[in-house]
């Protein structure tokens, strides 16, 4: 990348991850927020905390780096006032942007990625809510620190220093821990295909998608057949509505349930047939030194969290695995919007490229093919945050597709426009009766929706049928400026 084109971007996004970091946040818990008010108690407590009375057992997966702050201030004699640890939070974001920075240059210059492609990928990883809006507005959050070590070690992993990606990957394991599973994953499946399974019947490859979207549908309608003779109604209102109160409509839900079936049979033939590696060549060239010693670190990280956690229930990982499933199927489309809001043309671009996207990413070796279709699996859940920590991935065969497509600066130009407009960063989301609405959990009006529509899962039908048509504004947009490549 010219210097000149990286100094521009540069500046943008310090500038306005800066007016970010120095303006509105979320007011609840002076400005810890939900989560954040836990990680801000680690922070104050975590010496004390974690040798008696402990973390549950889902939280204390994202400890890091709050306790890090905690160390430091018992170190240097600093007050863990709620102003100190604003402060410390603040430099630990700054930090954080920086490294990277550093990281993305490193995987530029190591991939060899033409100049339009890097300017287009470092607004597609930069240049959205979450870093221009979202990263400011909750500092006590451990996405962006999940992501720098699912940078760093996907980094470590594509030079081929295995033993080490482990290692930083293993950081996730405090911090978020699907970060330390797709690089323990990666690791373990890193041969590359060498030719197709021929036991594999044309026809099982052509039924896979339609049995695979036919099974998904069938287990919706299955529970909630459960729900409805049981009595349980109140669960589909808490699945798709996140409140047991709203009845969702039949109508809207059937609709949404045969589209997205509909999308995901799309989706999954796309996914190529003639990477799978035989299992023969499979367990010859499996390394299992490193399985055990990846196993090592798992079993060993399990054991001493296990012993640090106490019995309080934060996560049910049956409800939580029930709302990936049934949250595609609460509006038409709404993974669409909710990845628009939150990623900007991120989504759109690999959506118009997607059978490229998906030739070029499982390519790479049989983990990144199994990584694929955990990564559709998570795209199911609106939400779109939990997809933070495989943006680094995302980034090699987007980047592959983007360097075949060669750009004109003119399309350039225009797709980064559209990002910074979809990123809504001058969009204001306080207003005074907001901390009564987020006290209530009332987010059904658009007081409150100015926050939760930034989350997909959230979105109520107003907010999103704004996004919905956005994300299709953005996806006709996005193929007009790369028509002609």
């Amino acid at each position: 990348m010219k210097k000149s084109s990286f100094a521009i971007l540069l500046f943008l996004l310090l500038g306005l991850f800066s007016i970010s970091i120095v303006g509105e946040k979320i007011p609840m818990n002076d400005g810890a927020g939900f989560d954040g008010e836990f990680y801000r108690t680690v922070a104050e407590n975590f010496t004390s905390d974690i040798l008696n009375k402990g973390y549950d057992n889902f939280r204390i997966q994202r400890i890091f780096p709050f306790f890090l702050i905690n160390l430091a201030f018992g170190t240097l004699g600093i007050e863990a006032t709620h102003q100190n640890l604003m402060h410390a939070m603040i430099g630990l974001h700054y930090a954080n942007l920086l490294l990277l920075i550093f990281l993305f240059c490193q995987m530029a210059r190591h991939l060899r990625w033409k100049e339009s492609t890097c300017i287009v990928l470092f607004a597609c990883f930069f240049l959205n809510h979450f870093f221009l809006k979202n990263c400011g507005y909750e500092l006590y959050q451990t996405d962006a620190f999940a992501l720098s070590i699912a940078m760093g070690s996907y980094l470590l992993y594509l030079k081929g220093f295995h033993k080490a990606a482990i290692g930083v990957g293993s950081l996730g394991i405090i911090t978020w821990p699907l970060v330390a599973e797709q690089i323990f994953i990666l690791t373990l499946f890193h041969k590359k295909a060498e030719g197709s399974v021929p036991a594999i019947p044309n026809l099982v490859k052509k039924a896979f998608a339609p049995a695979t979207a036919g099974l998904y549908a069938l287990v919706i309608l299955g529970i909630t057949g459960v729900f409805l003779i049981t009595g349980n109604q109140h669960w589909l209102g808490i699945l798709l509505h996140i409140n047991p109160d709203i009845t969702p409509s039949p109508v809207v839900t059937a609709l949404s349930l045969v589209v997205f079936t509909g999308v995901l049979v799309i989706a999954l033939r796309a996914i190529p047939w003639d990477i799978w590696v035989h299992p023969k060549e499979f367990i010859k060239k499996f390394p299992w030194k490193r399985f055990v010693l990846i196993l090592g670190i798992a079993l060993i990280s399990r054991l001493l969290l296990k012993h640090l956690s106490n019995d309080e229930l934060v996560s049910n990982p049956i409800i939580f695995s029930l709302q990936i499933l049934f949250r595609p199927i609460k509006y038409p489309l709404i993974p669409l919007a909710g990845l628009v809001v939150y990623y900007g043309i991120l989504p759109c671009l690999i959506i118009l490229k997607f059978k490229e996207f998906c030739r070029a990413f499982s390519r790479q070796s049989l983990g990144h093919l199994i990584l694929l279709l955990i990564i559709l699996g998570f795209s199911l859940d609106s939400e779109s945050r939990h997809m933070t920590s495989f943006m680094p991935i995302l980034l090699l065969p987007l980047g592959k597709v983007l360097d075949q497509m060669n750009l004109e600066k003119r399309a350039v130009a225009i797709l980064v426009a559209l990002q910074l407009l979809l990123s809504h960063f001058f969009f204001p989301i306080n207003t005074p009766e907001l901390p009564e609405k987020l006290q209530n959990w009332d987010f059904n009006n658009w007081i409150a929706q100015r926050y939760f529509m930034n989350y997909g899962a959230f979105m109520d039908h107003h907010s999103y049928l704004i996004w919905l048509v956005l994300g299709i504004l953005a996806l006709i947009c996005t193929r007009l400026a790369i028509k002609k490549h």
